[in-house]
Order: structure tokens, then C-alpha cells, then sequence
């Protein structure tokens, strides 16, 4: 069996454009993780340049709703003549929507649109010509320490249910977790069929010989201690903060009334700013159930040719070689402090060393970024998504500092288009 895979970071400047195509006995299986950029320019020139197989797209996701990572949204879902199969994103409730809304005002960022998105992502998304919609919970807090031996074979697949309804060409999508799907409720779209999944979700890319790809969404916990004083000071401003309790009319008419959108602002530049706390992060990678990660590598290319690789291998399967075929996006979340990358490493212990590629959480900044990541992830290339000069001094020179320190490449994706990074991996198994 053959199986072919382009990977592309594209040149947007200050934001995120992710592609990828896998291909399989001449049937492609297409993904997108994040569309947006400060630089509505070079993103618009990426997505015309951006040309799946077919012009369909099985799978979008979105790892939070900052601009500079789904400005391009409207553009990609009602300009381009993709069709999008199934979207991806957070489960958004009370306390996700004000945080939100919140880091939106503090940025200057907060526009009619957001608004209309927050209200009702689903209608949003299903009104630009989504099919299907589905909300990744946060992941518990984990009480158990990661540990070597937790590098091991993932658990067998319980449950295989369809994503999308079968069509003329057939779904190539599932979904394998340890508990069915359930219906959302009305606020986030139920009436249009949007969907909850739980947080150990596995999506497969599937083909006339199996599971072939997994991509494994993670949205870490909400971190209570850390915000508490935020929550106690806005549910004094009468915004309803219940962290069971999903979107809420009250909450709506409560973010359209400028003044306390304004009260809401100030109170979160005091003491929740400067925090990226809903973001889903994307782990991308070969399926180890039916052995396509003990292939044989017949080729493996990076561009830009400042990075060019060209070599023959075999997949050192759970070894630290930075010859791993998986990526990891990682969006704007927080890998700080310890417990954050506890949680993270925990969500992907199976597949911690297939991660060949890593992106530098928020564009590579000091504040979002730990070197003790690298304990366990042991990548070939670290790499940030940022816009030349920006004002934020994205990716930080300790950041960069840090990882190649490692020994690690470390490479900016910015919006010249010869920063581009390309991988194209071919696999004989």
C-alpha cells in the first residue's frame, strides 16, 4: 500500500493557514486547522493558491476564535468553492463565550461579527455551507503522573461511528471514542444536527483498506484557580458564569450592551489578560492500529531548502529521533507551566514520539511556551506561524533560543511566500 502526504504551513504572516492531504491508492482525504491572519492580504493569496482534491474538504478545524487565526473564514466557506464536509471546534459554554468576548476587547479585536458568531456558532457556520458541526469538550484535569511507560500501543478502538451521512462518494470520516456522540443543545444548534464529542475523540481518515490517519483533537482544562477572581468579579457585573450552563440569552443581551461590554474589558485587562484559554490543539498522524507507522519512509522533504531534507528511513516507532511522520498544532494554548503540559502529554502519550513537526504555541511567545515540552516531544523542527516585525517580538528569542538549544531546528513561517513550509512524506508499507 502507498500512502502519499503533503503538509503545508502557508505563508499568512501574524496568524495560521494549516493544510494537509493524504492520499491513499489515488483517494485523497483533506484537512484545514486554523484560517486567519492580521495580514488579510497574504492569507487571501494562500487561499486562492490553496486547491484540495475535488475542492472538498473533509474535515476544518478551529482552534479558537481570536481573528488573526478565523478572520478568513468568511472568505474560505462563502467566496472559494470548497465544500467543507464536517467542522471542528472548542465546546463553548458561558464561561468559554466570556473569555472570548473578553481577550477580544482587551485586544481591540471585538467586532458585530464575533458577536454573531458566539450567539450561535452553529447557524454561523451552517448559513456558509457547513454540513456537519462538532464541539470537542475540555479535557479533565489529570490526577496521575505522565511516565515512560505510558509511550505504549493506544487502547483498541471501541466504538466506530460515522461522521457523515453516506453519499454517492462515500463517508471517509470516523469517529472512535469511548462513548457515542450526543446532540448539543438548541443554543449551540442542536435543530441542525451539531453534535458534542468527548474529549479522548479520535477522527480517522479512512479508506478501501481501513484506518489509515488520526487526527486526535485536545482542548485542555479550564484553569478555575487561575481566573476565579475574573469569574467572581463579572458575576458581580450580572453576567451568567455557571460553567455547566451553555449559551444563554441573558449572556447575549448582556455582551450587545456596550457598557458592560466595557466593564467586561477592564475587568478581564486586570485579571485574566494576556491568557489564551480556549484553544484545541490538533495531534496529525498515521494510524497505529493497522502498522502504516512501522512503514518504510521513502521519502521525506522539507521546504524552505534552508531546512531541505531529503533521506531514506524507517519510522524509529516510540524512540526520540525526531523522525516521527506526526504534526502537532497547537493553536494559542497555554504550555507553561507544568500542569499544562501534564495535560497535553497525558492527551497524546500514545503518539508523543511520532511528532516529527511541532508549531510553537501563539506564534512562538515566552508567555505561552515552556522548554520542558521537549522533555517528551522530541521533534525535528519547531516552527512559528508569525507576521515579519510584528509588535509582539512573536516568536520570542528565548523561545527560539530554547529549542535550538535542543538541538532542534527552529523555522518562521512568515508572509513571505519562501518562508512556506512544505513536507511531503511517501510511505510503502
Amino acid at each position: 500500500m502507498k500512502v502519499e502526504v503533503i503538509r503545508k504551513q502557508w505563508p499568512v504572516g501574524q496568524g495560521c493557514f494549516s493544510s494537509a492531504s493524504i492520499m491513499v491508492d489515488n483517494q485523497a482525504f483533506e484537512y484545514i486547522y486554523d484560517c486567519g491572519s492580521q495580514n488579510l492580504g497574504a492569507l487571501r493569496t494562500c487561499l486562492d493558491a490553496y486547491s484540495p482534491n475535488s475542492h472538498r474538504v473533509d474535515a476544518l478545524f478551529i482552534s479558537h476564535l481570536d481573528s488573526d487565526h478565523v478572520n478568513g473564514l468568511d472568505y474560505l466557506l462563502g467566496t472559494t468553492d470548497l465544500n467543507i464536509d464536517s467542522i471542528f471546534l472548542p465546546y463553548l459554554t458561558n464561561k468559554d463565550i466570556i473569555l472570548i468576548v473578553g481577550h477580544a476587547l482587551s485586544e481591540g479585536a471585538f467586532s458585530g461579527n464575533l458577536l454573531e458568531f458566539v450567539s450561535n456558532p452553529s447557524e454561523w457556520l451552517t448559513d456558509r455551507g457547513a454540513k456537519n458541526i462538532f464541539y470537542i469538550r475540555r479535557q479533565p484535569e489529570e490526577g496521575s503522573e505522565f511516565n515512560e511507560g505510558d509511550i505504549s500501543e493506544p487502547p483498541p478502538f471501541k466504538e466506530k461511528v460515522n461522521l457523515t451521512k453516506p453519499d454517492k462518494t462515500h463517508s471517509r470520516l470516523l469517529i472512535v471514542a469511548n462513548e457515542q456522540p450526543s446532540m448539543t443543545s438548541d443554543k449551540l444548534g442542536s435543530s441542525i444536527g451539531a453534535k458534542t464529542l468527548s474529549s479522548d475523540t479520535v477522527i480517522g481518515a479512512v479508506s478501501s483498506v481501513g484506518l489509515i490517519w488520526v487526527l486526535l483533537p485536545y482542548v485542555p482544562p479550564m484553569p478555575e484557580l487561575a481566573i476565579a477572581h475574573f469569574f467572581n468579579e463579572v458575576e458581580k457585573q450580572g453576567f451568567p458564569v455557571d460553567n455547566d450552563e451553555l449559551l444563554t440569552s441573558e449572556l447575549i443581551d448582556a455582551l450587545r450592551d456596550p457598557n458592560r461590554r466595557s466593564r467586561l474589558r477592564e475587568s478581564y485587562s486586570h485579571l485574566a489578560n494576556d491568557h489564551n484559554y480556549v484553544s484545541l490543539c490538533l495531534y496529525s498522524g498515521p494510524s497505529r492500529q493497522n502498522g502504516l507507522s512501522e512503514g518504510f519512509i521513502k521519502r521525506f522533504t522539507q521546504i524552505p531548502h534552508s531546512f531541505h531534507h531529503f533521506y531514506r528511513t524507517h519510522l524509529n516507532r516510540g524512540t526520540a529521533d525526531g523522525n516521527g511522520a506526526g504534526w502537532l498544532g497547537t493553536g494559542d494554548a497555554k504550555l507553561k507551566s507544568s500542569q499544562d503540559i501534564k495535560n497535553l502529554t497525558w492527551r497524546y502519550r500514545h503518539y508523543l514520539r511520532e511528532i516529527g513537526v511541532l508549531m510553537a504555541p501563539h506564534h512562538g511567545s515566552h508567555r505561552n511556551f515552556s522548554v520542558k515540552v521537549l522533555d517528551n516531544i522530541i521533534p525535528r523542527m519547531v516552527f512559528a506561524s508569525a507576521g515579519s516585525n510584528n509588535s509582539y517580538g512573536h516568536p520570542h528569542t528565548r523561545v527560539v533560543d530554547q529549542v535550538t538549544a535542543r538541538g532542534h531546528q527552529f523555522h518562521i513561517v512568515s508572509e513571505d511566500p519562501q518562508t512556506i513550509l512544505v513536507e511531503r512524506l511517501d510511505f510503502q508499507v
